[in-house]
């Protein structure tokens, strides 16, 4: 990368390009060393190029959200408003939904912002459109109960310049019981024709003790223990009109020991 990134950072696949991107989940204004939104792609070169320089995959930085240069922004406690809840990719736009100033899309192949709208979307972590219903309805973990998966129609609110609405929402993806989840870090992963996969990570704490080391404004007096990542199967099924059937398969859970919890998944 061009510049390094501040934890946590989002990180994207656009459909159709070789490459990824990677987002700040608290984005600033670009400086001297701070590129918030960072593009990774193959430089090809032109058949009649002569440079010496061989090909090969280069970062490229891009313009941050619009929002970052509003009056004001930052000063509520780092720029708290504008961290990104939500996130996802569909053919060749990024979106991403925050806290308090609204919902905005990137077109991947002219580099540019458009703001949606005012409203939040109403999923939290990564959320993915199923384009093999005719419904195009989007999946994601629910913004107000990281439990339950819903389902909405972006594409109709953004048309009709509306916050987007949930469509249907479905029970039984809460973290055992006794854990504590760490609800940023929710995705749901299209893996095609129909199926999805639900992964949410959680982790046992513990009361720190005097000699513990912790951010007491962030971690409110607990330690990590262990981490752990639970990966849910599900499918989707069209139903009567635009309801449809989530089917649930088996979960696995896999531990991550001790200070290793994960910020992304591709």
């Amino acid at each position: 990368m061009s510049a390094p990134k501040w934890c946590p950072s989002l990180s994207l696949a656009v459909d159709g390009q070789d490459g990824a991107y990677v987002i700040e989940a608290a984005p600033q204004a670009d400086g001297p060393g701070r590129r918030s939104v960072e593009a990774l792609a193959y430089d090809r070169k032109p058949v009649d190029d002569d440079d010496d320089e061989d090909e090969g995959w280069v970062w490229r930085a891009l313009a941050p959200p619009p929002y970052v240069r509003e009056p004001g922004y930052g000063d509520d406690e780092g720029g708290r408003s504008g961290k990104i809840t939500c996130h996802a990719a569909e053919g060749a736009r990024i979106w991403v939904s925050t806290a308090g100033r609204g919902t905005y899309s990137l077109d991947t192949a002219s580099d540019a912002w458009t703001k949606a709208g005012d409203w939040a979307l109403p999923f939290r972590g990564r959320t993915v459109p199923v384009p093999e219903h005719a419904s195009r309805l989007w999946f994601g973990v629910s913004a107000s109960n990281a439990g339950k998966i819903c389902a909405s129609n972006l594409h109709a609110a953004a048309n009709e310049g509306r916050a987007p609405a949930v469509d249907q929402v479905w029970d039984g993806f809460a973290v055992p019981e006794g854990f504590h989840d760490l609800e940023p870090h929710s995705y749901v992963v299209h893996l095609g024709d129909g199926r999805l996969c639900v992964a949410k990570f959680f982790e046992t704490t513990r009361q720190e003790a005097d000699d513990d080391w912790t951010c007491r404004r962030c971690c409110h007096g607990y330690v990590s223990e262990c981490a752990f990542a639970m990966f849910t199967g599900v499918e989707v099924e069209p139903g009567a009109g635009r309801w449809h059937r989530l089917i649930r398969h088996r979960s696995l859970r896999y531990s991550l020991g001790t200070d290793r919890v994960p910020v992304s998944v591709l």
